[in-house]
Order: structure tokens, then sequence, then C-alpha cells
């Protein structure tokens, strides 16, 4: 370290990791996965996945990060999380879950089955007031809450 200050360079922090799993474990085939790789690669992969998932979390501790530095980057993150899986996904060729289908706001679902040349199909719950618009001579629906009002007095609250 006092070589890298006597040189004018700032110091780097360093972390060492050794990972030994047992053979047959979900973290044994991670490690074979990146020890094909070469080196470069797979230490940009670790640190890629290290800050994603942790940078938030370094942040939380850290004292000289403001409430609104540690809320931007925790949304950064997932944002980086998010990008990561749907990446994965579609590297693999997975659909998203059922459950994550569900709740996928229209655009996203609507970029997602155009990327897939799929149709959207939408289901909607019809109100039994609306089913036969076709009807000849049906009045507007009701509603269903009791009003006191008069015509006079809605026409008085707008100025006329």
């Amino acid at each position: 370290m006092a070589k890298a200050q006597a040189s004018g360079k700032s110091a780097r922090p360093s972390f060492s990791l050794r990972l030994q799993p047992y053979e047959g474990s979900l973290l044994s085939e991670v490690v074979r996965y990146l020890n094909s790789l070469e080196r470069n690669d797979a230490q940009r992969q670790v640190e890629s996945v290290l800050v994603m998932a942790l940078l938030a979390q370094a942040r939380l501790y850290d004292e000289s990060c403001s409430a609104e530095e540690r809320r931007r980057c925790c949304i950064e993150a997932c944002d980086a999380l998010e990008k990561h899986a749907s990446n994965l996904r579609q590297l693999v060729g997975v659909e998203l879950p059922v459950a994550a289908r569900l709740i996928a706001p229209p655009f996203e679902a609507a970029m997602i089955a155009e990327q897939r040349n799929t149709p959207i199909q939408a289901h909607m719950k019809i109100d039994d007031e609306f089913e036969d618009d076709e009807v000849e001579g049906r009045s507007p629906p009701k509603s269903k809450i009791e009003s006191q009002v008069a015509a006079g007095d809605v026409n008085s609250l707008f100025g006329d």
C-alpha cells in the first residue's frame, strides 16, 4: 500500500475469496462454469453480480451515503437485476412465470408478446349491466347509489 501511495496512485480495496463447494451442489456448477471462462470474463461476471446484488446493501451501512443515494442505488440495483433476469430468460428460452405475467404492466406485456410474435388475449369480467348493449330500447345503466340531489342542485354547482 505504501508503494501505491508513493507512486501517486490511489490504493485499491481488495477482497479474496476461495470457493470450494461440495461436488454435486449448485455452487459447484457455478464454479465449474466460471472456471471454464477466461479469467477476465469470469472476474467481470462475478463483479457484475456482486454489484447488482450487494451494492445497495453495502450503501445501507455506509454512513457517508445519503438516504436519497441509498434509495436511488436500490432502484438501480433492482432494475439491473430485472434486466439480468430478462436476459437470462431470453438466453435460455424461458417464458415469464405465470405470477409475473399477471402483474406485468400492459405496455411491458405487449412488448413481450410482440417479441415472441404471439397475440395478446385480453380477458375482462364484464358487469351484467353492460353485457347486452345490443338490446334496442335499453336505458343507460342506473347508478347503484341512491341520490337525493335534484337536477337544479347539480346545475348550481357548475354555475348554471
